[in-house]
Formats: C-alpha cells, structure tokens, sequence
C-alpha cells in the first residue's frame, strides 16, 4: 500500500521526514519497503498564467499562448488540447531543465516552432515527472501568483512511502489506520475530517432504492442516496491524492469512492441509481451458472457461493469485488445511490481466488472491514458529494444491520504481561500503551483489567495478543535481554544417520552428486522428454493453481528435474 506524507498531514500533524517516519513504522511492526520522492529536479519550474491564446498560423494541433511568468509576458507554442485563456500554468522557462527517464534531462531553450518563437514550455504532469499522465497540460490552482516557485507551492517533492500489511491488520489498510499507529507510536493526535452535509427534506434513500439482505454473508448494509449530481472532473487536490497511492482519477463520483476507500479502509461502491431496476436492490448468493459482466467488460460465470448485488433484473455487482457494467456511473449520470457494506471475509475470498480477480475493495474486505465504521464512512462521502458533485443528499440513510457486532472484551493479567515480556510494568504503563491504539480500559480489579477490543482488530482475540501489542507499543528495542541458561548435553546420534552420512560420503568421494527433486514439474518439459503414457491414468495431475508454469503438473518421473 503507498502511503502520501502529504495526504497523511491531513489526519495527523506530523512534521518530520520519510526517513524518520519509516523507522517509526517499523518499530511498530508496520514494514517500509521504500520510498518514492516525485517532484525532484524540477526546481527551475515556476507558477504562469495564460493571458491569451490564438492558433497556430501554420499547424491545426498548436496554439500560440501569452503566458505571464510574474515579470513579463512570454509567447509560448503549446500543443496540448486543454490549455485555455485564464489558466494557471506549470511554466518552464528558458534554461529550466526538466527531468528524463534516462536521467540525462532535457533544457529548455529559445526555439521556432513551424516558424514561431517560443520562449518555454507549458508542462504536463509527466513532463515534470509527476506522473504518466500526457493527456493535457497540467492546470493549477488559481490562488497561485505568476512567477511563484512551482515547488514551493505544489509542496514537493511528494514522498510517498510503500508499506507491506500483514493480513492480520486489516485496520492498517487506510490512512486513518496508518495514523492511528504514528500517534500511539509518537503522541501526536489524529484529525478526523469533518462529515456535515445538508440533508434534503424532500428526498429519501428508499426512493431510489429499497434493499433487502437474503444471505448473512452480508452483515451489514448501508445505502444513501443523492439527486442532481454533476458528472465532473474531481478537484486538483483528490486528483493528487489518489495518484500518491496509484490510483487513476475517473471522475468526481467515483474518485470520491475510491478516495473514502483509502481514507477509512471502507469499500464503497455508487451505482447510477436510475439504472437500478425496480427501484430495489438485493443482496444474495448467485445461482449456479449465473453470469454477470463487470466493470473490466468480463463475463463472468458464478457458482452457488459467489455473493451479489442485484436489482429486479439480475446482478449490478459481485459484492466486495467489483461492479457490473450494466449501472456504473457515466457521463449523464444524475442520481446515484452509495453503497457501504461489510461482508463476510471468507466468502469474498473465496470468489475473488476461484475467479482470479484481485481489486482494492477485495483486497480489504478479504481481510475484513470494520462493520461499525461503516455510518462515519458514508456520512464523510456525502458531504464530498455535495461539495463537489452538487449533490443533493436523501434526509436518510438506509442501514441494514441485523445482528449487530458488538466489541469483544479481554481480560489481561499484570503479573502474566509481565513474565513473558520480562519487564516490570505496571497497571497504569499497561493501560495506557493500549488506550494509544483505542482499547478502552473497561473494568480493573487488582492486577487484572478487561479491555474493549474495537471491531477494526479482528487480530486480537485471547489474552496473549494484548501481551503482544504492549510489547509492540513499549517498543521492542526496550524490553531487556539476558542469554538463557542451557544445560549442554553430549548428542547422540541415531545409527541410521550414521550409516545413512556414511553412505552419502561414499558416494560423494567417488564422484556422484546428491539431487533433491521437487514434486512439481512443468508439462512442456514431460511432452518434450517423452513422457506421456497412452495410458491417461499414468500422466501428470495438473493443479488448479499452479505458483508458476514450470511447475503446473506432479512429477510422475525424476528425470525432468535432474535435467
């Protein structure tokens, strides 16, 4: 997962640098694969404004801007279809060196242009560096001053660290999760985004959508939905937000989704609630043989086990996985209705691996969302909605819950804490590592206390793992050491050892080498070699999931290996 600096700034007032954010979360057992730093050797870059624009005289696809650097209005040729008068522009100016893939650079110089001067360059986002993105110039805010240094302004160069999560912290998958861990880790606060939204009087989530659950599967089902919205590019600063963690801006709607998604490690989905058949939406295992095409244009064929989303006239989505292509948001959508849900973990897991398919909602709900965040998740998307989608927000959510999960509560011993750990803490240390990362004390008598695990940590399930996350939270590195006594004892050797070490010696002195054969081996390898029998009952069984074509099939001879 790729985690921005300057998105994470946002949930937490952290100050310091990648680096020293890395140790941080490795100490705390988070892993920092790398670190990717975008934005370099574009300090020359500065802030303009195009000031007027007429076309080429002499080619169909440029245009002849006036650009203002802040000191003087400079003639530029641009080729890219979106630059438009009153822009605010990426400027590079003459001896501005730009960054190349062969990191050999590329300077700006005074040039003509099918017979006109330029005196720079408009850039595009890849052009700088900041992304593959080449379908336009890249526009700026309007608050920016002419002549600005582009850097300064834009906070470069952008860092972003990648992260390895275990499957057991599914919490983690978001960047409020990543910010809880830094601010147990350091003391420093989370800011939780606002959720306020205008709630429309004359509109209700059931009139455009009813939902019923028919499967426990899902366990939880929310849905609100939002009239007149307005089909859009998202703003500049979702736009970059979504690229620091890799992934492509589509549209407001659905940027939004996506955004929420990483913000909370809640999934979502928005259909166009005006392709909902029957006004009425229903959660239910799929038929045998059902068949539904998802957003990537892909038939697929369903077994009974596969859980979907579906409307009056079949599927519309395979739940926590992927949508279907028949009420994705478009263009002249207008009304859509949000889905947030919690799944069952096994269940997506299942279908996700039998069909192959690996998306980001997968990829949490495998591991489990938490079910009670759920109503901050789609409060927060409304209130994007409205502010940048013009939506109008229903007067209701609709949530359906029908067995409720509640916190477990786990009893943690001192005394116990404190013998495997080694240390000598007392109730108050204890207590207070585990509030850090929000389990409430609830109860405490002498040297024994109960915690509230909060439905985010589906890891921590017995006594012992609290001991864990407090030898996590007081920081490996603290906890002292001292080599154990051991009572050495002559080995003895069993005699087939002996004789079997003895007989692999004389083999080895008189020039044979020992091989060890795997039980895999590829099929090109046994057709080539000859080794398919008449017989179908003497060839190799294939697997349904081979790691790699080389070995897809059991070996029904050694000779491929030793080859």
């Amino acid at each position: 997962m790729k985690i921005s600096l300057n998105w994470l700034k946002e949930y937490i007032e952290y100050q310091g640098t990648a680096e020293e954010l890395s140790l941080i979360l490795t100490k705390a057992g988070i892993e920092v694969e790398g670190i990717e730093k975008k934005g370099t050797g574009i300090e020359q870059v500065i802030v303009g404004k195009v000031k007027a624009k007429i076309k080429h005289p002499d080619a169909d696809t440029l245009s002849v801007c006036t650009v203002f650097d802040g000191k003087e209005d400079l003639q530029i040729v641009c080729g890219a279809p979106n630059v438009a008068v009153g822009q605010t522009i990426a400027l590079a100016p003459i001896g501005c060196n730009l960054p190349t893939p062969d990191k050999v650079g590329f300077k700006i110089k005074k040039s003509k242009i099918r017979g006109v001067e330029s005196f720079g360059m408009i850039c595009a986002e890849d052009e700088l560096g900041l992304s593959e993105d080449h379908d336009g110039i890249m526009i700026l805010s309007d608050s920016l001053q002419a002549g600005q240094n582009f850097c300064e302004a834009m906070q470069l160069p952008w860092e972003t660290l990648e992260i390895s999560i275990t499957p057991n912290r599914a919490d983690c998958l978001s960047y409020l999760g990543v910010a809880q861990e830094i601010a147990a880790a350091t003391g420093l606060k989370i800011k939780t985004p606002k959720t306020d939204y205008q709630k429309n009087s004359t509109i209700t989530s059931n009139s455009l959508a009813t939902v019923a659950i028919k499967d426990p599967a899902c366990g939880r089902y929310m849905g609100a939905g939002v009239k007149n919205i307005k089909i859009g590019p998202s703003p500049k600063w979702i736009k970059d937000a979504l690229q620091s963690s890799g992934v492509r801006s589509i549209n407001n709607v659905v940027d939004i989704t996506n955004f929420i998604m990483l913000e909370t490690g809640n999934p979502l989905h928005a259909f166009d609630a005006d392709d909902i058949k029957g006004k009425k939406i229903t959660v239910r295992l799929a038929k045998d043989s059902e068949t539904i095409t998802t957003l990537d244009n892909q038939k697929r064929v369903l077994s009974t086990s596969d859980l979907l989303i579906c409307d009056e006239g079949g599927p519309v989505a395979l739940a926590g996985i992927m949508g279907g292509a028949n009420s994705e948001i478009k263009s002249t959508t207008t009304n859509v209705f949000i889905e947030a849900a919690y799944f069952v973990p096994a269940v997506i897991r299942k279908t996700a691996k039998r069909l192959g398919i690996q998306t980001d909602s997968s990829y949490r709900f495998e591991r489990g969302v938490d079910p009670n965040r759920l109503e901050y998740t789609i409060r927060r998307t409304l209130s994007l909605l409205e502010k940048y989608a013009s939506g109008s927000c229903a007067l209701d959510v609709i949530d359906i819950y029908p067995n409720p999960i509640k916190p477990c509560v786990i009893e943690l011993r001192t005394s116990r804490t404190n013998k495997l750990l080694g240390v000598n803490l007392s109730d108050q240390e204890i207590a207070k590592a585990l509030d850090s990362i929000g389990l409430k004390q609830v109860a405490a008598s002498a040297g024994i206390a109960s915690f509230e695990i909060p439905t985010c940590r589906h890891d921590l399930t017995r006594e012992v793992d609290l001991i864990e996350e407090v030898a996590r939270l007081i920081g490996f590195e603290n906890i002292p050491y001292t080599t154990p006594a051991v009572n050495m004892k002559p080995l003895t050797q069993s005699p087939i050892i002996d004789f079997t070490n003895k007989v692999k010696e004389t083999f080895v002195a008189s020039g044979f080498n020992e091989t060890i054969s795997f039980h895999f081996t590829g099929l090109k390898d046994i057709k080539n070699l000859g080794l398919i029998e008449s017989d179908p009952r003497s060839n190799p069984i294939g697997l349904k999931n081979p790691i790699v074509e080389d070995f897809s099939h059991m070996q029904t001879s050694l000779i491929p290996n030793l080859i």
